[in-house]
């Protein structure tokens, strides 16, 4: 399986004291404009997710929505997973992807929970962990099985797919 890992977008300022409540918060002006740049950067190195994953938190939604609007994917196949929200557990995660089993999935979800998921099946040590920015993505290609693994095809910074969208 061909797996994109997108951390959402820019959101409202937590410590804010007008923003709402952690899991309302949405993503700021700017936050929208660099996921949707990011996402023509998806775009040019052919990412053809079949299916998008998201946290069900409003940043990470609407990451998720303006990505499937760039990439032309039905607004149906773009499914909110409890697995992915703030606290959510890798073994939820890839058991629903192994039970969904389409070709190519992308996910949108948050640094924590993609970060871990990323190095556990990278085989990473905490001290090797790969990380992901805001807008970033990084390519998996899985492999599943008693324990799953993968191999990382690719890994950008917000910057660079904002730049290879450009071209």
């Amino acid at each position: 399986m061909d797996l994109v890992i997108f951390r959402h977008g820019t959101a409202v300022d937590r410590h804010d004291p007008r923003a709402p409540a952690d899991f309302r918060r949405p993503l700021t002006v700017q936050g929208a404009q660099r996921v949707k740049r990011a996402a023509r950067g998806l775009v040019a190195v052919e990412a053809s997710p079949r299916v998008i994953l998201t946290s069900p938190a409003r940043r990470a939604t609407q990451s998720a929505k303006i990505i499937a609007k760039e990439l032309s994917i039905a607004g149906g196949n773009v499914v909110s997973s409890d697995a992915l929200a703030p606290g959510g557990e890798t073994a939820a995660l890839m058991r629903e992807l192994e039970r969904l089993s389409p070709k190519s999935v992308l996910l949108v979800g948050h640094r924590l929970e993609l970060e871990t998921l990323v190095s556990s099946l990278l085989r990473c040590r905490d001290e090797n962990r790969i990380r992901i920015k805001r807008a970033g993505a990084a390519g998996l290609s899985v492999a599943f099985g008693a324990t799953p693994t993968a191999q990382l095809m690719w890994l950008f910074a917000p910057k660079q797919l904002r730049q290879l969208g450009r071209t």
